[in-house]
């Protein structure tokens, strides 16, 4: 993914679940949240399900009308993990390997275009 985003100039990366949570954590704090937000089902230290579910929990808390947009990407392709990410308040999901086309499709879709 890191070379299908690398023309976007406003990007972040946290290579495990801990760090996604401080840096959404912290955008949140300074009223600066993410729009869109590309979590791998599979991380270390915290996987992407109990990522999605710590930013949906904390923006229920702020009370924010307007969530992050959140594609799930994983290389697995079953229903239970489908269903358990758009269960979790997912928006969008990939599984990888993950095409331009289908990644900038869903993010037009998320974001109203691009």
């Amino acid at each position: 993914l890191s070379c299908m985003l690398k023309d976007f100039k406003n990007k972040s990366t946290a290579y495990n679940g801990k760090k996604a949570v401080d840096m959404i954590m912290s955008a949140m704090d300074q009223d600066e949240p993410y729009d869109l937000i590309l979590l791998d089902i599979s991380m270390p230290s915290m996987d992407g399900i109990q990522v999605l579910r710590i930013i949906r929990s904390a923006e229920k808390i702020a009370k924010k009308a307007n969530h992050s947009k959140v594609i799930m990407t994983t290389g697995l392709n079953s229903d239970k993990t489908i269903l358990n990410a758009f269960g979790n308040g997912a928006d969008a999901y990939l599984v990888k390997p993950i095409k331009y086309d289908n990644l900038f499709q869903k993010f037009g879709k998320l974001l109203g275009g691009l």
